[in-house]
């Protein structure tokens, strides 16, 4: 840089016109400049600093605090006291468990409460946000010179009830919040994963009722209020000669809580499936609580139930009276005439369950003997 000269003592001095524009041009220079992140620019007594800013941690999670460390209190209008926080998450829970949120405690050096601006609430200055709100703040630089770091946020108030409005709490509790959603109730629209069936024709042969129809439960994706994890079962039941033959115990998927008026932990007939003779449903209630579907595992880590006794179905083909190769069901008529009794009566010989269909026979009698039969 070139220097000007000095005056070395004199009270007046006289500039060439050279010597002036080149200090006129010197102060403007400097009086301009201008820079650009990550370098700052600074003024002070001695002159002005160029540096370059440490770069910023931008998002930071917090939780929404009444008070700051030094007591100051709440804010009335969109402003909100945010003590800074991490996710205290551990590597005991789950890849896809809830993301928990704390504030640093008091006395951790990483302690910091900001004051955020809410954004969200810009046009009406409202104040809406509960303490204790899991929050994402940004922080940036002003264009001031210094800058001074500024923070914000964009969050609605949900209505939660977990917490009072800073004017009515006592203190400013920054420790606990958890970042999941599900302080909102779920909306009641419980959906039944019952394994429902029903009573299938018993006329005709008890074989053709096996349970070939797929499971009629499923595990639906919404539930009602907070319940504890249901995981569902059903055994199918056929009508057979020997008797009532229970099949295989199959898993059908898990909800939260069991269906209205279903039992717990045990078989029952259930109602309303079609093409199977007689259906048993299980619902194992476990001890985990749960709000939603989604918060069961897919899977039992239990072991299933038992098989169900044969008392659990012992109703299921009551009444049925068909035998193992085919239930003959007749329908006849019989007129007398002055050459003795002629009775017809028509009998059926086969069902075919797959097409529905059946094969009779007409049996003619003559006075109690058989004379004829007809296809």
């Amino acid at each position: 840089m070139q220097k000007l000269p000095r005056s070395n003592g004199a009270t007046q001095i006289v500039l060439a016109g050279n010597v002036w524009d080149r200090a006129a041009d010197e102060i403007e220079r400097q009086a301009n400049l201008q820079v650009k992140s990550p370098l700052e620019l600074t003024d002070n007594s001695a002159g002005r600093i160029l540096s370059i800013r440490p770069r910023l941690d931008r998002l930071h999670w917090s939780v929404i605090v009444c008070t700051d460390d030094s007591g100051n209190p709440d804010f009335t209008d969109n402003r909100y006291h945010v003590a800074l926080g991490y996710l205290s998450n551990t590597q005991s829970d789950n890849a896809d468990a809830a993301v928990r949120v704390m504030a640093y405690p008091v006395g951790d050096p990483r302690r910091r409460v900001v004051t955020a601006t809410n954004l969200f609430e810009n046009n009406d200055q409202t104040h809406n946000v509960r303490p204790d709100t899991v929050v994402r703040v940004w922080c940036d630089y002003d264009s001031g010179s210094p800058p001074t770091l500024r923070w914000s946020m964009i969050v609605a108030d949900e209505g939660t009830d977990n917490a009072a409005p800073c004017s009515q709490s006592s203190s400013s509790s920054s420790s606990l919040s958890s970042s999941s959603s599900s302080s909102s109730s779920s909306s009641s629209s419980s959906s039944s994963a019952s394994s429902t069936s029903g009573s299938g024709s018993a006329s005709g042969s008890g074989s053709g009722s096996s349970s070939s129809a797929s499971s009629g439960s499923s595990a639906s994706a919404s539930s009602s209020s907070s319940g504890f994890c249901t995981f569902v079962y059903h055994c199918d039941v056929t009508c057979e000669s020997g008797g009532p033959q229970a099949g295989s115990v199959v898993y059908d998927g898990s909800v939260c809580s069991a269906p209205a008026g279903q039992p717990a932990n045990e078989w029952f007939v259930s109602e309303g499936v079609a093409d199977i003779s007689c259906r048993l449903v299980y619902n194992r209630v476990s001890t985990t609580p749960c709000t939603t579907n989604g918060d069961c595992p897919e899977d039992d880590p239990d072991s299933p139930p038992s098989a169900p006794d044969p008392s659990d179905y012992s109703t299921c083909c009551s009444s049925s009276s068909s035998s193992s190769g085919s239930s003959s069901s007749s329908a006849g008529s019989s007129s007398s005439s002055g050459s003795g009794v002629t009775q017809s009566i028509t009998v059926v010989t086969a069902f075919d369950p797959t097409t529905c269909t059946v094969t009779t026979q007409t049996l003619n009698f003559q006075n109690g003997l058989l004379v004829s039969v007809e296809d």
